[in-house]
């Protein structure tokens, strides 16, 4: 019995666990496939011979407060162990023997768990469970990982049940060499150098639990034996060595609860990714030629899950790579979200968490990890659809209807909701109450059940149909997969060899589901590899697939999920084609077998045999882009200061402190070649960067920069102030480290001397927080005024704010928006300007976007600026998140067309007409401070986006008002608000998308961009004919770091350049083929020309980071 005099520790452990948890485009054309019908049946197990039930017993002393992975459940493994062409089934149990039913065909199963002689090892806390085949007999054997807290080592030790090939096994781990004596979780048999036998990687975990960061640091350096991951290299002699350090696994130090292989990087080689629970970020080992592998999570992708569990690694979308979906926990419910959500992380514990470095940003939903093509991956779990799961465990992307779309199925529950806020309060309480009078040293009595307070969570399991475009619709109910149940491992097999693929899911504390595929009317491909030398099954081969126009890729893996292993057979829907046109394997060993008209609907053998030799298709044409950042001289980069937006209005849903920088480009001292001017932070000086005759950049001093550091440049402009001919600098002041109406946001002139030295000039004082900077003769006196947009009143988000004009006069500035453009008072949160004559009258008009803001027409008329609502018009819902205006003739219509750029669809946030994400603000609880409440509809409410914990640090008396967790769940957004609400300003959003607006003599019909352009928001925008076809091609940028701590940044989008046709259709270019390739958090691009010839290049304005030039090749 597990010793209470850690009890105390244990669940202040879990507590503080709680408290720090944050929560045209595809190449391939979709497959002619018929739509499948029918759908999912639940056998019953015992009517087909199956009989096991992988069952728990808890009580006070044991259970999720003394081991956290009490529930974590069992694996289950598919594979023919007796080559009779059935598969048959192995299932682990925690507290319960293993069991392994042979396949007798007709769906009818034997228990051959006696006479097998794999009850030899039914010792110690079975987890995950893997079969391959160890020893190169073409039979299949089955190793087991053990391990809990509590048992000796003994029975921690993994088991290795090798074949006899007479349905019988001998335990063999110890003489194999990898009766690995940690705490292990999964295990996976690769072939890491390309030798051709099966190498082995375990997943093991720490020997206790409730880590904090710092100790996770730590445990990396020292990473003792029990605790580490493992890695064991094959001898070929039917032995294994440890080479874990050799190899470069030594300093791991999580809880693995997964761990997969895959070639991640196009190498040749596999590489590792483990999914790791709780305070460490997952890991991805990165193979070195089978020499060593290196970890590199953060060389592959920005983010990963908080509490990451299952993963699948397979080709999503069908272009050739392999992504990487891992997931985690949150609830899709609302109610279950609030009333389970941990507390808000934010201020020095984020930094102690991410931004120092420690460890990878984590967040608690799932990440569905597009590969993109050169090693990196973004994360479409917002725009896919798939993002919140709840308690999830396996993950299986398969194609379940045979229509060639991978679809998902995902297991789901957990028998104690340990996240319940109002059990742990209960709970705690009463555990404190006993402690004052008891000796917890001595255990729990039977009467005392803190277990009553935490309910069961019964989920039913995910199934999502892969709609094409990365998008995916929830499947449950259509294919009757609506069962509530406590489910983690899961493997997929085609159970009666009828072409599909059944389901075969571990439950806890009742019977497996065994789901037999009743979907018709699509075909498949099944391929049986063998492989070279030992490594008999082909594992790592790569298969490709082609149908008609229709190509699919897969990278052959058992270990897929959760602590479980699928049927060695590969599958391939192919819609209603009957054969493949031709199916190629690539063996690990470097030769390659082709094979021509691969018919459908029943397992067909590929052999290493006959391969051959071949050599990899190289990228013959270069990049489009190449970055030429190091022609900038010295490098400029950009020093985002120490500032916490959230400190009065805590519910902000982001910064608005980090604008910057601010970027322009212009011949700045008359030699015929561009210049161009990078804003600093606050504390930092811009800069001014002189072009030289070979196109490099050098830095110009100036003094006048230098003396104005403490502002914070977001937006810039050159043009000719003062009539000289040459270009002068306007600078707006930004950032909301100051009080509203403060000198600190006082815009800048500095007025050049013809050479590129600057001095600063005089400005009527403005005092907003401001965004852009356009420069237009709005008077047609034949000089330049200005327009500023307004971004925000520091501390007072989400009111309008007001926006200006200031009218040149002989170099003098005056502000005339009062008499000339009255609109601009409280006009909005501006993050862009367009100066365009949109009714052909021969003067200046503005179209302006922002935040929270429509599509707005600013049109001059008797020398006025009036705001046009009926005149110009747009089809589509246009109040978005908007970030750039631009314009083009996008379809050679000679009008002139709208480009802009918009959070996007793949964020946190969502709108639409019929369900607009909203925002309240008011001083609610009449402190004289700003709150602010997000808001989206739900059913026939609208509820607030933040939970009762963090909302309460923004009005205090919440936790007195609703007590419970519960009770703020089942409130209202009025309700939460009280009466103050109809005194609040309320402002919509009902469109996130990033945009084409084609005109059409008054109106504008939109187009969204491609999908990936979708992926982040749009934060620059340049549109020119890149590839010298003679038509205008797009080139958009943007990511948003600067989120509140609770919702994932928008660090998705990796830059995109789409080649236009001339005729308005745009085709997203591969990042291989444009060379465009920017992660970070980008704030403008800006065309720059190189040179006496003057090549087109662009120029990137990175918010604390390098600035970026990409010249073309």
């Amino acid at each position: 019995m597990v010793r209470y005099r850690f009890l105390l520790f244990l669940f202040s452990t879990l507590i503080l666990l709680l408290q720090f948890s944050c929560r045209k485009s595809e190449k391939n054309p979709t497959p002619n496939g018929n739509v499948a019908e029918g759908g999912f049946e639940f056998v019953d197990p015992k009517s087909i011979g199956i009989d096991f039930q992988n069952s728990l017993t808890e009580d006070p002393n044991f259970n999720f407060l003394t081991f956290h992975y009490i529930y974590n459940g069992g694996g289950v493994a598919a594979g023919d162990i007796n080559n009779d062409g059935l598969t048959d089934l192995y299932f682990t149990g925690n507290m319960v023997s293993d069991k392994l039913y042979l396949n007798k065909g007709n769906f009818q199963f034997e228990d051959i768990t006696q006479k097998s002689g794999i009850n030899a090892g039914n010792h110690g806390w079975h987890t995950g469970v893997v079969m391959a085949d160890v020893n190169g007999d073409h039979f299949l054997d089955i190793y087991v990982c053990r391990g809990a807290a509590f048992e000796p080592a003994t029975d921690r030790a993994n088991l290795l049940f090798i074949n006899q090939k007479d349905g019988t096994f001998k335990e063999q781990a110890s003489q194999y060499g990898i009766a690995d004596t940690s705490f292990s979780l999964m295990a996976n048999f690769f072939d890491m150098d390309n030798d051709s036998d099966l190498d082995l990687v375990v997943s093991n975990r720490p020997d206790a639990f409730g880590i904090k960061v710092e100790q996770v640091v730590e445990g990396r350096k020292t990473a003792p034996y029990i605790a580490r991951s493992k890695i064991y290299r094959n001898n070929g002699n039917n032995t294994f060595s440890d080479v874990t350090r050799e190899m470069g696994l030594g300093e791991t130090f999580s809880y693995g609860l997964s761990v997969t292989v895959a070639d991640l990087n196009n190498d040749g080689f596999q590489d590792i990714y483990f999914a790791n629970d709780f305070n460490e970020n997952d890991y991805c080992f990165l193979n070195q030629g089978g020499k060593s592998f290196k970890e590199s999570i953060r060389q592959v992708t920005h983010h990963t899950p908080f509490y990451s569990m299952g993963t699948d690694i397979m080709d999503l979308n069908s272009d050739g790579l392999e992504d990487i979906m891992t997931v985690e926990m949150l609830p899709e419910d609302y109610w279950r979200n609030k009333v389970s959500m941990a507390p808000m992380v934010r201020g020095e514990v984020f930094d102690l968490f991410f931004t120092s470095g420690n460890t990878n940003l984590q967040y608690m939903q799932n990440v569905v990890n597009l590969n993109r093509g050169n090693g990196w991956f973004s994360d479409i779990a917002d725009l896919s659809g798939m993002k919140s799961t709840d308690w999830s465990w396996a993950v299986l992307i398969s194609d379940y209807d045979n229509d060639g779309m991978r679809d998902v199925f995902i297991t789901n529950g957990y028998k104690r909701d340990v996240f319940d806020n109002d059990a742990i309060k209960k709970a705690d309480l009463q555990f404190k109450d006993y402690l004052k009078a008891h000796d917890a040293s001595k255990g729990l009595p039977a009467d005392m059940n803190l277990l009553k307070y935490y309910p069961t969570v019964k989920l039913v399991n995910y199934m999502y149909h892969n709609e094409g475009q990365y998008r995916f619709s929830n499947h449950i109910q259509k294919w009757g997969l609506n069962k509530e149940s406590l489910s983690q491992g899961a493997a997929t097999a085609d159970l009666d060899n009828d072409g599909d693929l059944d389901l075969i899911v571990s439950n806890l504390d009742e019977p497996p589901f065994i789901q037999k595929n009743n979907l018709k009317g699509n075909h498949a491909i099944r391929i049986k590899l063998n492989g070279p030398g030992q490594n008999t099954f082909g594992l790592g081969a790569k298969v490709t697939v082609k149908s008609g126009d229709h190509q699919q890729v897969e990278q052959f893996k058992t270990v897929r999920g959760y602590e479980s292993s699928v049927e060695p057979i590969l599958h391939f829907g192919i819609g209603s084609a009957k054969q493949a046109d031709e199916v190629i394997v690539d063996w690990n060993n470097g030769t390659r077998t082709v094979v021509n008209q691969v018919p459908c609907c029943k397992v067909f053998e590929i052999t290493s045999a006959d391969a051959k030799p071949y050599a990899s298709e190289a990228q013959t044409k270069p990049p489009l882009f190449a970055d030429a950042s190091v022609d900038i001289l010295p490098s400029f980069i950009h020093k985002e200061n120490t500032f916490n937006d959230f400190q009065i209005q805590v519910l902000l849903p982001h910064r608005l402190s980090r604008n910057g920088p601010a970027i322009c480009v212009g011949d700045i001292n008359g030699d015929g070649l561009d210049d161009f001017f990078a804003g600093g932070a606050k504390d930092q000086s811009g800069a001014v960067y002189l072009q030289n005759a070979e196109g490099k950049f050098n830095m110009h001093a100036n003094p006048a920069l230098e003396r104005d550091k403490n502002y914070e440049d977001v937006g810039a402009v050159f043009f000719d102030a003062d009539g000289d001919k040459d270009l002068d600098l306007y600078v707006v002041s930004g950032g909301t480290e100051e009080p509203a109406n403060y000198s600190y946001y006082n815009n800048r002139l500095y007025l050049n001397n013809g050479k590129g030295d600057f001095t600063k000039s005089e400005l009527p004082p403005i005092g907003i927080s401001g965004m852009c900077v356009r420069a237009f003769d709005f008077d047609g006196d034949g000089d330049q005024d200005i327009f500023v947009g307004g971004r925000v009143i520091p501390n007072y988000y989400p009111y309008p704010s007001n926006s200006f004009i200031l009218q040149n006069n002989q170099g003098k500035f005056k502000d005339v928006s009062a008499e000339v453009a009255p609109a601009l008072s409280k006009l909005g949160l501006v993050t862009d300007a367009l100066v365009t004559d949109i009714n052909k009258d021969n003067k200046p008009d503005l179209i302006v976007v922002g935040e929270w803001m429509p599509v707005t027409f600013l049109v001059q008329r008797d020398g006025k600026f009036v705001k046009d609502t009926t005149t110009y018009t747009v089809d589509a819902p246009n109040i978005g998140w908007w970030n750039r205006i631009t314009e083009a003739d996008l379809n050679g219509d000679g009008e002139k067309d709208l480009i802009l750029g918009n959070l996007g669809l793949n964020y946190k946030y969502h709108a639409s007409p019929e369900k607009p994400f909203e925002v309240f603000a008011g001083d609610f609880d009449g402190n004289s401070t700003y709150d602010v409440f997000l808001a989206k509809h739900l059913k026939d409410k609208m509820v607030p986006i933040r939970g009762r914990q963090c909302s309460s640090e923004q009005l205090p008396d919440i936790v007195e008002r609703f007590p419970t967790y519960r009770a703020f769940a089942e409130s209202d957004i009025t309700k939460i608000l009280g009466d103050n609400i109809t005194k609040a300003i309320n402002l919509k959003a009902n469109n996130f998308a990033s945009e084409f607006l084609i005109r059409k003599g008054n109106s504008f019909h939109a187009v969204e961009m491609p999908a990936e352009a979708q992926f982040g928001p749009v934060k620059g925008i340049v549109c020119t004919d890149f590839d010298q076809d003679g038509k205008d091609d797009i080139l958009v940028a943007g990511n948003w770091f600067a989120s509140e701590y609770e919702t994932p940044v928008a660090d998705n989008s990796i830059g995109l350049l789409m080649k236009g046709d001339g005729k308005g259709n745009f085709e997203s270019q591969n990042v291989n083929h444009s060379g465009v390739f920017l992660t970070q958090d980008i704030r403008d691009l800006q065309l720059i020309h190189i040179g006496k010839e003057g090549r087109k290049a662009v120029l990137v304005a990175i918010n604390n980071g390098p600035l970026k030039l990409l010249k073309l090749q």
